[in-house]
């Protein structure tokens, strides 16, 4: 059944490594829904403080401090042994641009792993291990912030949405929308099935936070690569391997509620492919990771993505 909705919430995160894409975003995003309230969790600067800030002009914006939850790596320590430290740094400094310093970083973690000049690069790779089980934290405190009865859609820093997705807001049979990935590997520390980059949420709030609360706990217990994503995978996986069909529906029992669970094509709401701006259909959500961080290609990206959406208010942020 379908009906008209008001304009959802939307929920963005990241640190100052990522407030350029969260202005990009916002940007998009203000041009596709201008009435949509905005939730920021700015996980802050180098020591952890929130540095992003509302623009004037920016009404229903509200930013949310989480730069403690960040800072606080001891638990993902414990879990989490030298040798797969070593290879989350590895992973993480794989992230941004090629260059001479980024190839000096890979030799250090490579060859002298236990040495001071590693320190630094291990610690910032169990920071980015988890910033990126926060997402799920910070999901739960927006859903509890926005409530009942309205819908909610996460995207990350490097995802922007370029057309209405009216067609998932206005249906009332789906409590959680994730996108699967055109080619799913569910090999133990590769798996690459859902893309958790951009979610979905209708506006029950009890089964919205069921989902979240069992998403977080599965979280907490898996040890695999990408343990976010991999987890949510995982939970389904036990659930119902139907949900990973397109534009299936299953129902599943989460802390006493009966999520309904709509897997959706990656290809239209999160799409990665980086020359889908210039092919002839145009995806709902683009979602540039690691690329985004590249300053030249930054600046193309925010042309095609003035093409694409119009003008907004205000230029797409520099």
């Amino acid at each position: 059944m379908t009906h008209p909705q008001e304009a959802p919430t939307f929920v963005l995160m990241g640190n100052h490594k990522y407030y350029h894409l969260l202005r990009v975003s916002i940007d998009c995003i203000r041009a596709v829904y201008p009435a949509s309230p905005i939730l920021v969790y700015d996980w802050g600067d180098e020591d952890y403080r929130p540095k992003f800030a509302a623009l004037p002009t920016e009404a229903n914006l509200t930013i949310v401090d989480w730069g403690d939850a960040i800072r606080d790596t001891a638990e993902l320590e414990q879990q989490i042994d030298f040798g797969r430290q070593v290879d989350l740094a590895i992973r993480h400094n794989a992230r941004f641009e090629r260059s001479w310093r980024q190839r000096l970083r890979k030799k250090i973690l490579k060859t002298l792993p236990g040495s001071i000049l590693a320190r630094p690069l291990l610690r910032a790779g169990l920071i980015f291990e988890n910033m990126i089980a926060q997402k799920i934290p910070c999901m739960a405190d927006a859903s509890r912030r926005i409530g009942g009865g309205r819908r909610m859609i996460f995207l990350d820093a490097d995802a922007f949405i370029l057309k209405p997705v009216d067609d998932l807001m206005s249906r009332d049979d789906f409590d959680v929308a994730v996108t699967l990935m055109g080619n799913p590997c569910f090999d133990v520390n590769n798996c690459s099935v859902i893309n958790s980059g951009v979610i979905f949420f209708g506006a029950n709030c009890d089964r919205r936070d069921a989902f979240l609360g069992q998403w977080l706990a599965a979280c907490a217990r898996n040890n695999e690569w990408l343990r976010e994503q991999t987890s949510m995978v995982r939970m389904l996986e036990a659930g119902d391997k139907a949900v990973f069909t397109e534009y299936t529906l299953v129902k599943l029992p989460m802390a006493g509620q009966d999520v309904s669970v709509l897997s959706l094509p990656q290809r239209v709401y999160n799409n990665t492919d980086h020359q889908c701006l210039s092919s002839g259909t145009i995806p709902r959500v683009v979602h540039f990771a690691n690329t985004a961080q590249n300053d030249k290609y930054l600046e193309e990206l925010k042309k095609q993505l003035r093409e694409v959406v119009g003008a907004p208010t205000a230029p797409l942020a520099r």
